[in-house]
């Protein structure tokens, strides 16, 4: 998946992405690195005054936080090309949500132009892909993952197997982005669908998915082969599961007294 990075040159970080409290504290060290030689003035400062423009004020001031803002701050050519991407995905009914985050995205992290038309394009182009997976109608939120899930590698017939495993009525959100961190992590394609199939057939929720991935990134980044710690995981959990009597078997509470079934609402 194309995505905005931050040369390291910069700043020594392991984070996948900068967030907001990162972009500060990158802009502080980028400052602090120009040193009294070259320091930057603040805005209607004469130079040569050696008053530097803090990261606080920079951000308030030149960082766009909406679409239109952040549109704006490209070169005219960028525009064109953005905007022609924007209407191609809505004339074909894709969300935009997505594709104008890129561009705030972008902006703020100082990309250069060209590579966040490649972003937005890259993205238009995998929710494009992902939308070829249903037949029906699908939220946005959903395909937004589905999205990513393709840009990271998953083909469109493997993200329509994966939804077959859910409910009908259950987003498959929250299973997409599961998949994707898996397979952005070294989890091949087919082992990530098979776990995450296992797991959804023990009935399980948004909950022990996000619990599946928080334990295998911390198992990746101890050294542990990346679909072997996936299906050690996944092999857990359904031993747990295993050894849970049924519902109908297990003794009723004090505070929940057993409801004849003919009176279940």
């Amino acid at each position: 998946m194309m995505d905005f990075h931050i040369p390291r040159r910069w700043t020594d970080h392991s984070a996948i992405a900068v967030g907001r409290v990162g972009l500060l504290t990158l802009m502080s060290l980028t400052l602090l690195a120009v040193g009294p030689a070259g320091a930057q003035s603040l805005p209607g400062t004469p130079p040569g005054t050696g008053k530097v423009a803090s990261a606080t004020t920079l951000e308030a001031s030149q960082t766009p936080t909406t679409y239109p803002a952040a549109l704006a701050a490209l070169p005219a050519t960028a525009q064109e090309t953005v905007r022609a991407i924007l209407d191609s995905a809505s004339a074909a009914h894709l969300p935009l949500a997505p594709l104008q985050s890129k561009v705030i995205e972008g902006v703020a992290k100082r990309a250069a132009p060209d590579r966040i038309v490649a972003v937005v394009s890259g993205v238009a182009d995998g929710l494009r892909v992902a939308r070829t997976a249903y037949t029906g109608t699908v939220a946005d939120a959903e395909l937004t993952a589905a999205g990513a899930a393709v840009q990271a590698g998953v083909p469109p017939d493997r993200l329509r197997e994966l939804r077959r495993s859910l409910p009908a009525e259950r987003s498959a959100t929250q299973t997409f982005v599961v998949l994707t961190d898996l397979t952005r992590r070294g989890v091949s394609v087919d082992d990530g669908v098979r776990e995450l199939q296992r797991l959804l057939a023990l009935g399980s929720g948004d909950e022990m998915l996000d619990k599946l991935r928080a334990d295998v990134a911390r198992d990746v980044a101890g050294g542990v082969q990346p679909g072997l710690a996936v299906s050690r995981r996944v092999d857990a959990f359904v031993h747990t599961a295993g050894s849970r009597p049924p519902v109908s078997q297990r003794p009723p509470s004090p505070e929940s007294p057993t409801v004849p079934p003919e009176m279940n609402p």
